[in-house]
């Protein structure tokens, strides 16, 4: 059975942690950022270490086509992605209408226009195939509007409910399945306590594992006449 994840920003951090997590499990991997030195490396490390394929995509996605040209890849690769882990990401701080314009729209292009075109590119053959898992990396920055960056917490505030009413429309498409997509940053936590756990949650690889349980639990696409929503934060 297929096991292979595309995971973007998987150079360093919690991406790097993740992809660990599942070569450790066997899974096989398309390792998604700019650092091509780094993507290597950590590709010969991890198909050493565990026997698997790895396959390493160096893009950016603050470039438009970004999530085009890695779907285009893996389909002319032959890959079939069965989790996708829109881990990418990055901030900014300062003044609104003091920082780039540039620097915010890249922001908004990563954090949510690649985010979304990804997903959107993938779900459609995991619908077709009744199967796959998607997680969207988010931030307790989601919940709240903050101080001195504006457009990194706005646009935070779009992946959690991003894949939320996904199940409906699918069900309107197809019947008896119910695709059902949860991805949200965390475990089933409330909002406090998502905020009182980050606090000791110091490292990437920390924040990695954390992140690994909420694929296990909430990411899932999955069909069964029976199927209901899954949790999600409220």
């Amino acid at each position: 059975m297929s096991n292979t994840a595309l995971i973007t920003g998987a150079s360093g951090g919690i991406g790097l942690e993740l992809a660990r997590i599942h070569a450790q499990k066997g899974g096989n991997l398309i390792l998604v950022a700019r650092s091509e030195a780094k993507l290597n490396a950590l590709a010969e490390e991890l198909s050493a270490q565990h026997g698997i394929s790895v396959t390493v995509i160096v893009e950016d996605l603050a470039q438009p086509e970004s999530a085009q040209r890695i779907f285009d890849q893996t389909e002319k690769l032959g890959l079939q992605v069965d989790t996708l882990i829109n881990n990418a990401g990055f901030g900014g701080h300062g003044l609104f209408h003091e920082r780039s314009l540039l620097a915010e729209q890249q922001m908004m292009q990563v954090n949510m226009i690649s985010l979304t075109n990804l997903t959107h590119h993938y779900s459609q053959g995991m619908v077709a195939r009744r199967q796959g898992k998607i997680l969207n990396i988010s931030s307790t920055a989601s919940f709240m509007p903050g101080p001195l960056q504006a457009v990194y917490y706005a646009s935070k505030a779009m992946s959690p409910p991003l894949p939320r009413p996904s199940h409906k429309k699918w069900r309107s498409l197809m019947s008896p399945p119910r695709p059902c997509v949860r991805a949200p940053s965390q475990p089933a936590l409330s909002r406090p306590e998502i905020s009182k756990a980050l606090i000791f949650l110091k490292t990437p690889k920390q924040r990695a594992r954390w992140r690994n349980a909420a694929i296990q639990r909430w990411s899932r696409v999955s069909w069964s006449r029976s199927m209901k929503p899954a949790l999600s934060l409220r």
